[in-house]
């Protein structure tokens, strides 16, 4: 989670609440986090040093806002220039595709076609925060970055067409036999 909240703050300062909502919108396809996992997460980055809070006081409230510390830009360097591990494939969907035959033709269709619907929607969700940021006025020195995160939303899009794709043969598959 470090190098992704590092990520963020080599873009621009943030706050535990804006990254929060800008991970919402961008990386949660592929990534999640809580409240809960972030605060503690930008205290250690800070104790690092890789990170710098400011408290600022707005009304009767306390904002504190995040930016990226030198030591911090040269972490995450030095993440991006690293090779990339292989990562084991988890997929809930194909674990539970593998166990199906247990169930009901009935059931297993309703299982998939279920699946298949939720697919569909974050696939439409990805669609729109492309569609976004393509009409979006995007800063001038955001518009290189923003092609890179974009890329991202992209290939979520593709990777879930891939999918509906195959869920759809498999619920065919049934259907016939």
């Amino acid at each position: 989670m470090d190098m992704i909240l590092l990520g963020f703050l080599m873009i621009r300062q943030f706050t535990l609440y804006e990254i929060k909502k800008v991970m919402e919108r961008t990386v949660s396809f592929f990534y999640s986090a809580s409240y809960g996992s972030l605060h503690p997460a930008l205290k250690k980055m800070e104790l690092k040093g890789y990170i710098h809070s400011k408290k600022n006081i707005e009304g009767r409230r306390i904002k504190i806002t995040y930016s990226i510390t030198q030591l911090g830009r040269k972490k995450h360097n030095a993440w991006l220039k690293s090779d990339i591990p292989q990562s084991k494939y988890h997929d809930e969907a194909l674990l539970r595709l593998f166990f199906l035959h247990s169930l009901p033709v009935k059931f297993q269709l309703l299982v998939l076609g279920e699946y298949t619907k939720q697919l569909s929607m974050r696939r439409e969700s990805l669609k729109s925060i492309i569609d976004k940021n393509s009409i979006e006025n995007i800063p001038e020195e955001e518009k290189y970055g923003n092609q890179f995160r974009m890329l991202t939303a992209k290939y979520g899009m593709e990777q879930m067409a891939l999918e509906l794709k195959f869920y759809k043969n498999v619920m065919s598959n049934i259907e016939k036999d």
